[in-house]
């Protein structure tokens, strides 16, 4: 994986050497402590009809699809008080029996919070 220019502060990304994978990594702080579920259903709106699998736990939230140009995603965001952490993977949804596992994988070890 080599890391991008980062489009905006407070975010990263990276991509593999064949340009398919992406890992985007973003947070902030918000001027006030906001629950998950301000973040879910904002994420929600902008996702739309592309959401296939959605999940919640009490500070974090994943949701998952394919959008309207083919590219599968995996959208985790995690919240801890004013603070918020977002995790984004996307690769094509026709190689998704290849990247599937690289998506376990980094989900596995993300840590979004870091000490």
């Amino acid at each position: 994986m080599t890391k991008t220019a980062s489009p905006k502060a407070g975010e990263a990304e990276w991509v593999s050497p064949n340009g398919e994978f992406n890992i985007s990594v973003a947070g902030g702080r918000s001027e006030r402590v906001e629950p998950v579920d301000f973040y879910w259903k904002r994420a929600l709106r902008e996702l739309g009809r592309s959401v296939t699998y959605k999940k919640r736990g009490n500070s974090w939230f994943v949701l998952s699809g394919v959008d309207e140009n083919g590219e599968e995603y995996y959208y985790k965001v995690h919240v801890r008080g004013r603070n918020w952490t977002g995790l984004t993977l996307s690769y094509p949804h026709a190689k998704n029996r290849r990247y599937d596992p690289w998506v376990e994988r980094v989900e596995d070890t993300f840590v979004p919070f870091a000490r």
